[in-house]
């Protein structure tokens, strides 16, 4: 009951959606009106049509569902990468910092004359005085404390490795341990040759300019419960191999990544980061496009499949009628026949045909409203499209309006039609041929590699 529920709330969206979006967004009614008229003739194929520009609204609705999401956060990351045209200052680095660099466009205006530029301003850090460089230095030695610490939780509970830095803000620092197949000068922590509990002293050596200040950082060396060691021995390898990579290639222009460490584990290399916003907005606009492309797919499907059924059961179709004829039928009695005896096969398993299905409706429109049946047989064959359904009824129709010899014109088409059904499945035949050749092709490779394999073991 829910689910059709949604289907209605679903169809319902669907057709204001459809009647937002512009005519040939989901499907141009004409077209649309064209192909199923063609279809269902004279049966109500309107809701057929509107059903179609309803299914191709929800796709679309779908699409931008999916989508908008990402839409709207590459689009807020954008604006908020923005920067104002309107510039008054610029603020410049911290003392210790790079130098930055800030593209600018200058315009100058005097009179009626004006020019513009783009200017690119280098701004140097900001200097400091000596009292503030002393002040700095005992800043940034006392904020070292938690800066190494890395992922460890406090001084007293050192697990992995510290982050020592050599410089901070324009402040070199040189480290010192006294015990260094603990804890070397680099911070690196080696487990396998401390004790639970053991004490190691970190001395910071903070020089700027000539002015120096020392910082001893006791810590304490604690086991993990959880440790993975054979992890940290990699971590520890790929960090070694990268340090050989950078001072062998130090001359070179470019620098090769290593490929495998050097116990021959092999390394795989990534590059980080990117803009997604432009492949998300590449994906929408191709799903939007498949969407629209595919606005016609349903009701040419149909048309395809009702000219492949016509030209399938009109030899068959064609030769009863002779028999029937030839038995002493008159046109509208034997088409009556054929009628009966389709459905009656359709009741025991006969698959349904549109040939058949058409010519009922035909018959039982003659039935019911005395139309002529020679032109309702033209309409039919003008809705299919198809040139020999066409050629059958303008035969039916010169026998009903002059009389023509009908049997002698209907066997000579049949045979016609056979020969034309022969030749469409014999170069069916030779297309199936064609495909066979590229898997033919891998199998026969295959039953050569294995049989030469033996040979050059």
């Amino acid at each position: 009951m829910k689910r059709r529920k949604i289907k209605i709330r679903l169809s319902r969206l669907g057709d204001k959606l459809a009647g937002f979006l512009p005519d040939w967004c989901c499907g141009r009614r004409s077209v649309l009106e064209q192909k199923y008229g063609s279809i269902y003739g004279n049966k109500d194929w309107k809701e057929r049509a509107a059903g179609e520009r309803r299914r191709t609204a929800c796709q679309y609705l779908a699409v931008l569902c999916v989508f908008f999401p990402f839409l709207v956060g590459g689009a807020l990351g954008e604006i908020l990468e923005w920067q104002e045209s309107d510039v008054a200052w610029l603020m410049r680095p911290d003392y210790g910092q790079h130098p930055q660099t800030e593209q600018l466009e200058a315009e100058l205006k005097y009179g009626t004359y004006s020019v513009k530029k783009d200017v690119g301003l280098t701004l140097n850090p900001r200097m400091l005085t000596e009292a503030q460089k002393k002040k700095y230095l005992k800043k940034t030695a006392a904020s070292l404390n938690k800066k190494i610490l890395g992922n460890n939780t406090d001084l007293l509970h050192i697990e992995e490795d510290l982050h020592l830095p050599s410089s901070e803000n324009g402040v070199q620092i040189q480290w010192y341990s006294d015990c260094p197949e603990v804890l070397d000068e680099n911070g690196k922590l080696y487990l396998l040759a401390a004790e639970n509990g053991q004490k190691v002293n970190l001395t910071a050596v903070l020089t700027m300019d000539e002015l120096t200040e020392q910082a001893d950082i006791p810590i304490t060396v604690c086991f993990p419960e959880e440790k993975d060691l054979w992890q940290e021995a990699l971590k520890r390898e790929l960090e070694e191999t990268l340090e050989h990579a950078k001072e062998s290639g130090s001359t070179e222009n470019d620098l090769l990544l290593p490929r495998e460490t050097k116990n021959g584990i092999p390394i795989n290399w990534k590059r980080s980061g990117g803009g997604r916003f432009f492949p998300i907005l590449v994906l929408f606009l191709a799903a939007l496009a498949a969407v629209y492309g595919k606005r016609y797919r349903r009701a040419d499907r149909q048309l395809a499949e009702i000219k492949a059924s016509v030209q399938r059961d009109l030899p068959e179709l064609i030769n009863k009628l002779i028999l029937l004829l030839s038995a002493g039928l008159v046109i509208d009695t034997a088409i009556e026949k054929i009628t009966e005896d389709y459905f009656a096969f359709r009741e025991n398993g006969r698959k349904k045909s549109y040939l058949y299905e058409a010519l009922a409706e035909v018959q039982k429109r003659v039935c019911e409203s005395n139309a002529f049946l020679a032109k309702e047989l033209f309409e039919m064959a003008r809705r299919s499209g198809v040139q020999e359904f066409m050629r059958f009824t303008s035969i039916i129709g010169d026998n009903m309006q002059k009389g023509n010899a009908l049997s002698e014109k209907l066997e000579a088409e049949a045979a016609m039609l056979w020969q034309a059904r022969k030749k469409q499945a014999e170069s069916k035949g030779r297309i199936a041929e064609t495909k066979l050749t590229f898997p033919l092709t891998i199998l026969l490779s295959v039953l050569v590699v294995i049989t030469i394999a033996p040979t050059l073991m």
